[in-house]
């Protein structure tokens, strides 16, 4: 059952319609009146929206589908019925095919007829809610596929999304871009020391460490392990080695303790690569990834905690 209450807006200009209204639909629903357009409009601003507004045609100053229109402009979620007489017929078929109303009603309508017709207005209100709902779900979800659950920076799949999309974007407009890939430098070590669960709250220090420095248009990502991917648009290989040294001292300066380093404190090695389709060429992304991996070894091999760049 909806959890959407049974509010409904009447709007007429005449006080014993709406009072008769109220006096026979009140035990049904939550009933609200009003007596002209720019009084239930006013009323919406403070306390809509309302899932149902029912309206007069003709009214002083501003007539029902005039009304009804400013309603849906307001609240677009609103469903909107029409009440008019046989002579404006044509004015509220006009305004149903023009998506101003969801239906309209024939006066003098009988209570059954009315009930039955607000009651399908609410169905297509909790269809409306239920969709957007789902919507907003799978939004959430495929925001949680592209997460590291652990990190909270973005994962292998969306690593690989966004590389192909700055790769393809870099070979047609001629742009430039760098990555730099990280890896903690004797984490296995730290693990065996201090256990998973402290190893875990590490890489989450050092991945808030960078994402602190890099800038919104620069992306993170879990490359795998204590391995992390850093992709920099609009960066030439010259910066995105000093941003790697920049990284690396900021990440020593946590000074997170480990007993089995050579420094005594946990640090990163980084190897950089950078692609410029002016005067470089290569298949695709995992080719300047596999650059910066042969950059990040030469990095391990000259003794750690230091940035290194392809031969």
């Amino acid at each position: 059952m909806s959890n959407v209450v049974r509010k409904v807006l009447f709007v007429d200009d005449e006080p014993a319609v709406l009072t008769g209204l109220e006096r026979q639909l009140h035990s049904i629903y939550e009933v609200h009146t009003r007596l002209s357009g720019k009084e239930a409009l006013e009323f919406l601003r403070k306390n809509g929206p309302f899932p149902v507004v029912v309206s007069d045609m003709r009214m002083p100053e501003m007539d029902g589908s005039k009304f009804l229109s400013k309603v849906r402009a307001l609240s677009p979620e609103t469903e909107r019925i029409l009440l008019t007489g046989h002579a404006d017929v044509e004015a509220a078929i006009s305004a149903v095919n023009d998506g101003q109303i969801f239906r309209y009603l024939v006066k003098p309508c009988a209570k059954d007829i009315l009930i039955e017709a607000i009651d399908e207005a609410f169905e297509r209100y909790d269809r409306f809610l239920a969709t957007r709902r789902m919507l907003a779900n799978n939004q959430e979800l495929q925001l949680l596929a592209m997460e590291d659950p652990l990190l909270g920076i973005g994962n292998r799949r969306a690593m690989e999304r966004d590389l192909d999309h700055m790769h393809s974007t870099a070979v047609r407009y001629m742009r430039f871009y760098s990555i730099i890939l990280f890896d903690v430098d004797h984490f296995k070590l730290y693990n065996d020391r201090y256990g998973h669960q402290a190893g875990d709250k590490a890489l989450k220090k050092i991945a808030i460490t960078i994402k602190g420095i890099i800038r919104s248009a620069d992306r993170i990502f879990r490359y795998g392990g204590e391995e992390l991917l850093l992709l920099l648009p609009e960066t030439n290989q010259e910066g995105a080695e000093v941003l790697a040294r920049r990284l690396l001292e900021r990440v020593q300066e946590r000074e997170i303790p480990h007993e089995d380093s050579e420094r005594g404190v946990l640090t990163v090695s980084a190897g950089v690569s950078n692609f410029d389709p002016r005067i470089d060429s290569v298949p695709d992304w995992r080719a300047l990834v596999a650059r910066a991996d042969r950059a990040l070894y030469r990095a391990k091999s000259a003794g750690r905690n230091c940035v290194e760049s392809p031969e």
